[in-house]
């Protein structure tokens, strides 16, 4: 399996500029298949945020071709 070192990296550099985040990492291996959640939220506006953010992936079209996609929503 590949080196999440890069990850670590990121989030360090993340969390020193006080950005917020959510990574998501999916890892397949014959046995199972793990996301690795890694999470800077500072503020419960920004949880929910994550969580509705989420939720939209959750609903995305299972015809979509894999490239990255924006998610738009109200901020409401």
């Amino acid at each position: 399996m590949a080196s999440l070192d890069f990850v670590y990296d990121m989030k360090e550099k993340l969390e020193k500029d006080n950005i917020e985040f959510a990574i998501c990492i999916v890892r397949h291996s014959e046995e199972e298949s793990k996301v690795d959640m890694h999470l800077n939220l500072l503020s419960d506006e920004s949880a929910d945020v994550v969580c509705r953010a989420f939720h939209k992936v959750c609903e995305y079209d299972e015809g979509r071709d894999d490239e990255d996609t924006d998610i738009f929503f109200d901020n409401e």
